[in-house]
């Protein structure tokens, strides 16, 4: 689980304005950012995710290893 120290509150935003608004442009509207500024809250997300989880495919290849 995420300690809530870590949760990068933007992302959380973007997200919640994301789904709500239904889409990139209505949440750009709502939250008075550009669609760049979206698209890189967004990519950050993605490297983050994609980042932990080759982490964690690489602790259960440890884990098997051992």
């Amino acid at each position: 689980m995420v300690h809530v120290s870590r949760v990068d509150l933007n992302l959380v935003l973007v997200l919640d304005a994301l789904y709500t608004e239904g889409g990139i442009t209505r949440a750009n509207e709502r939250l008075n950012l550009t669609q760049p500024a979206i698209s890189h809250v967004l990519a950050r997300w993605l490297r983050d995710q994609i980042r932990a989880g080759l982490i964690d495919r690489d602790e259960d290849v440890e884990k098997e290893v051992s």
